[in-house]
């Protein structure tokens, strides 16, 4: 760090340079004149210079973790079952189309689809966002508050759009492991994982305790084997949206839990409702690291055909 000032024989030798950040300046030997920073501000410019090299590496770490995750495409459209299919064209429309005032789209802010290949396989997670709750949500909720948030619908033209869209969404993450509260390249927070582990047991008792049947009477939680009697769900988070028959359509799997309970005369839970969202967060924590393949055939008893 030198001053552009030289001493030339026959001029004036300054008697002092232009000032620094300390406003001390030393001449030197050879004719220029240096700053004289004290010995600690080289040891200092170390640490800030630190943090960014440990951030850096952070970030490449976590990219590195993922960029084989986001290389995985999802399958194409015709290879889809046709139901899922027309859900999947009709929540791209939605997902391209402005539907507030200022013209705004949901592709206007969501740019990249490596970003969204990872949402599907997260939910139920931690969601918060423009002051919305602070709270394990499903995929459902979320979009739904999205909608809420940033469109000039009405409630009811809202819930329109809602299942075609997570249909839209699941399938860029068509062949991810499904990996329960890690929406992001960088690991959620601790109090975060934290949350969604409290939900995951809510819904491990709500599964096996009397408030929803039991679950457990007409299900259980093993892989499917030739000694099944019941049906399994062990992968049941891995298939939604799907088109389930009855009733005739496309449901993600807060819809689906929320009509199933209803059909089984064990109470009435809307789809963003904390025991449906507990639920799910235990069914997906028994799929973590299976690959998502929304679209894949089921009854109305939940029994998926495409494994």
């Amino acid at each position: 760090m030198w001053a552009p000032l030289r001493y030339v024989p026959g001029t004036q030798i300054l008697s002092r340079g232009p000032t620094n950040l300390f406003g001390i300046w030393m001449k030197h030997d050879t004719g220029f004149y240096r700053p004289n920073y004290p010995r600690y501000f080289y040891l200092a410019l170390l640490i800030p210079v630190a943090g960014m090299l440990l951030v850096v590496s952070s970030c490449l770490s976590a990219h590195g973790a993922d960029s084989r995750v986001n290389s995985i495409s999802p399958r194409p459209l015709p290879d889809l079952e046709p139901h899922y299919r027309a859900s999947v064209l009709k929540g791209w429309r939605s997902f391209q189309t402005s539907f507030a005032r200022d013209g705004l789209a949901c592709v206007h802010c969501h740019l990249q689809h490596d970003t969204m290949r990872l949402w599907a396989r997260a939910y139920p997670k931690v969601e918060v966002f423009d002051g919305t709750p602070y709270q394990v949500k499903g995929l459902r909720q979320v979009v739904v508050e999205a909608l809420e948030k940033h469109t000039d619908l009405l409630p009811h033209q809202e819930l329109a759009l809602v299942e075609d869209l997570v249909s839209y969404i699941a399938w860029w993450g068509d062949g991810q492991p499904i990996d329960p509260g890690h929406s992001r390249t960088l690991p959620p927070a601790a109090e975060d994982l934290a949350e969604l582990r409290s939900s995951v047991e809510r819904g491990h008792r709500l599964f096996h305790e009397d408030t929803l049947g039991p679950c457990v009477r007409c299900h259980d939680i093993g892989e499917k084997g030739s000694a099944r009697t019941k049906i399994s769900v062990v992968r049941a988070a891995t298939q939604f949206p799907h088109y389930v028959d009855p009733p005739g359509r496309v449901m993600s799997m807060g819809a689906f839990l929320s009509w199933h309970i209803a059909a089984q005369s064990k109470g009435r839970y809307a789809p963003e409702n904390s025991v449906v969202t507990d639920l799910a967060a235990y069914l997906a924590s028994l799929a973590k690291g299976k690959r998502l393949h929304p679209g894949g055939r089921g009854n109305a008893s939940g029994d998926q055909y495409h494994e």
